[in-house]
């Protein structure tokens, strides 16, 4: 389904501390609700939502981040849990199906910038967990409509569609603010999305799952 699903991302979110040019809005936590972007995209099964294990809540309380908590989903414009892959009908319906995969992390985050440039480099230093997925090139700053308070990043990757079996090319977009960091990924079997489109849609979830705690 995403490109980079096999990605260990949250072992890459470095919630740092140090300085910041951005306006804190105060604290907020992520959310995964039933669907996003007006209904467009419904979540596939339940979301994830766990605190930071007492080993992880040791390292980040060195960078001074405490209460950290991770979320997870997916969100798809098909009822992928009701498809049978090995029918070739299924197969064609989810072909047709638009995803966005969501990770992220709240807490603290001191310096919302050094910590998006340290999550980068970590994916970049220790590549994927799957060995057919290849990142391409490096990140690239972006700063789409509606992305307040926040830095932003997306890194083209290549894959495979896991569903259909297909090479698959999407653009995995990184936000990073004073109380969350959150990775989207918009992935289609039928089109590519650009990174601007990437970028809209990472920055339109973000908007959506971010609530004031």
């Amino acid at each position: 389904m995403a490109v980079v699903a096999a990605v260990a991302v949250g072992a890459y979110f470095v919630l740092a501390g140090g300085g910041g040019g951005l306006k804190d809005d105060g604290p907020h936590k992520l959310t995964a609700p039933a669907s996003v972007l007006s209904a467009k995209y419904k979540r596939v099964g339940d979301s994830s939502e766990q605190k930071a294990s007492s080993s992880d809540a040791e390292d980040l309380a060195k960078s001074g981040v405490t209460d950290a908590t991770s979320v997870t989903a997916i969100y798809s414009t098909v009822d992928l849990e009701s498809l049978d892959t090995s029918d070739p009908t299924d197969v064609a319906k989810a072909e047709t199906a638009e995803n966005v995969t969501l990770f992220g992390v709240y807490g603290s985050v001191k310096d919302p910038q050094a910590a998006l440039d340290a999550t980068f480099a970590n994916m970049k230093k220790d590549g994927t967990s799957d060995d057919s997925v290849q990142l391409v090139g490096d990140a690239q700053s972006v700063s789409p409509a509606g992305l307040d308070g926040a830095v932003m990043k997306c890194q083209q990757a290549k894959g495979k569609n896991q569903l259909t079996g297909k090479a698959q090319t999407a653009y995995l977009c990184i936000w990073a603010d004073y109380s969350t960091i959150g990775m989207v990924e918009p992935t289609a079997a039928v089109k590519t999305y650009s990174l601007d489109e990437s970028a809209k849609i990472a920055a339109d979830v973000r908007s959506e799952v971010r609530v004031a705690r």
